[in-house]
Order: C-alpha cells, then structure tokens, then sequence
C-alpha cells in the first residue's frame, strides 16, 4: 500500500524500493511488476526491462503479473520502435494467457504492426480473428481496421462488409464514423 502512495506521488524510486521489499506470495507477484512499472517511471527503463524478464520468467504462473509485464514490454518495444520484437510479444502475450485482461488488446496491437509492416493480409486475418475470440473487446476498432487490411490486401468486399458490420454494431463510435 505504501510503495502504491509513493507511486501516486510520483516518487517512483522510493516506490520501487518498497515494492521490493513484499516477499509473501499472495502479493510477491503484482509487488513485482509494480516495481519494474516505477522503475521505468523512474526513468531507469533499462533496469525496468531486465526486471520485467524477470517478472515473467519468475512469476509465469501468474496470469496478471505475468501478461501485464509481457504488455508492458511490448508497449516499450513499441516506444522504442523494435516493432517485430513488439508484435512478437503481444503475440506471446495472448498465445500464453488467452484469458487475461491484456490478450484482446495484445492481439489487436501485434496486428496494427503487422498493417503498418504492410502485411495486409495477416493484420486482416489476425482482426477477424480477434473479433471472433473476444466479441465484447476491441470489436468495433477490429472491424474497422480489419476493413483496412482487406482492402490494402485487395479485397474490397470483405473491406465493405467489416465497415457495415462496424456501422451496425456500435453506429455514433468513432470507428463507425470512419467506417461510414
């Protein structure tokens, strides 16, 4: 609770050192990953890499420590633009944990880099394959973007038929809009 305080504060080394400091196994997991999570805050996202390895190497059998320290490296492949070592990850992410609260949005970011790496088609059967594995998350934006990829891909009507089905799932979201 303490090291979470400092965190909010924004005393990110401090947290991580109180974060450090939770041994029992109940906590010893989350502790873990919030650590490496104020160490990059901190600045120090070198250390906050190594730790994450770590983390999910120690803690594989915890789905929400795990997969969140596996999004969080993807999301710092992301920034650092190492995109195949970040799709690579999310896809890792979601082959390991399907049933986390970060697989869907795994699953959709490895293909947004695998649309911008101009593979059309894998982005496309990747989307289509997101919207059928997790119907409530991500959907609109994977009918959307998966529209993209058909049509980059060259198939027009499978492109209009995720825009349709976009407009008609969620009609005033933004993906609908664009979609239209």
């Amino acid at each position: 609770t303490y090291g979470r305080v400092l965190s909010s504060l924004r005393r990110d080394r401090e947290a991580a050192a109180q974060f450090a400091r939770v041994t029992s196994p109940p906590l010893s997991a989350m502790a873990a990953y919030q650590r490496v999570r104020s160490l990059v805050r901190s600045g120090a996202s070198s250390d906050g890499r190594a730790a994450l390895q770590t983390v999910f190497g120690t803690y594989a059998h915890d789905t929400a420590a795990a997969s969140s320290a596996l999004f969080l490296f993807g999301d710092l492949a992301t920034d650092e633009r190492e995109d195949a070592l970040a799709r690579a990850t999310f896809l890792d992410l979601a082959r390991r944990y399907p049933t986390s609260s970060w697989a869907a949005e795994a699953r959709f970011r490895a293909a947004i880099i695998a649309f911008v790496a101009d593979s059309a088609r894998s982005a496309a059967a990747e989307l289509d394959d997101l919207r059928a594995r997790y119907p409530h998350d991500e959907v609109t934006a994977a009918l959307y973007w998966a529209g993209r990829a058909w049509e980059r891909a060259g198939d027009q009507e499978r492109a209009r038929t995720r825009w349709r089905e976009a407009t008609a799932r969620d009609p005033l979201s933004y993906y609908a809009v664009l979609s239209a």
